[in-house]
């Protein structure tokens, strides 16, 4: 439930018109999703933006629904994970690969420029050759934990998310972000609880 005037929350048909979408849900509601096979398919997650949302699910990919203004509901990936920022989405494959499409102003879609992205494409930088295992992002700030526990950061840094590795504001390439060495040496892993 909540604002929908971009059908970020599926279409809501109205009492009055099956044409017409409520710009808004007061109560919680189904989503119609165009299931080839729908008594078999269940949904596995759900991320939401700022006025965009995609759901995974297990046996027939991603939908998005939203505001498209920027790409971030971005097509045609077999995706293992998803997760949604603010105005751009990251995808994680089955082989542990990323992929982002949106709005990169700040760099948060990890793609090396600040442009609009409105199709998915591979992250690089330092997650090239790397099998991630795990995605977040609020805001425009990206992060990424590999299968070997190691840390990845991109995005809006104006608060100093990244301040470990860079000053810079805008990090438009994935970044490894080590975490300190805890005491007793007991090696690093990285977990985010989202």
């Amino acid at each position: 439930m909540g604002l929908n005037k971009d059908s970020q929350l599926g279409f809501q048909r109205t009492q009055h018109s099956r044409h017409l979408s409520y710009d808004f849900s007061l109560e919680p509601s189904p989503v119609a999703l165009p299931l080839a096979e729908p008594l078999q398919t269940r949904v596995a997650q759900v991320a939401c933006g700022r006025a965009h949302s995609l759901i995974l699910t297990d046996r027939e990919g991603v939908f998005s629904m939203g505001n498209n203004a920027y790409g971030q509901c971005g097509r045609t990936i077999v995706e293992d994970e998803v997760a949604c920022g603010q105005d751009h989405s990251l995808f994680l494959t089955e082989r542990g690969t990323v992929f982002a499409c949106g709005w990169g102003a700040d760099g948060q879609t990890g793609l090396g420029h600040h442009e609009v992205s409105a199709r998915p494409l591979q992250v690089g930088g330092a997650l090239s050759g790397v099998e991630v295992r795990q995605l977040s992002t609020y805001g425009d700030c990206s992060l990424a934990v590999a299968t070997d526990g190691r840390l990845f950061g991109w995005g809006n840094s104006e608060y100093r998310q990244l301040a470990s590795v860079t000053e810079s504001t805008q990090v438009s390439r994935s970044t490894s972000i080590q975490p300190e060495e805890p005491p007793g040496g007991q090696g690093r892993e990285c977990s985010l609880n989202t």
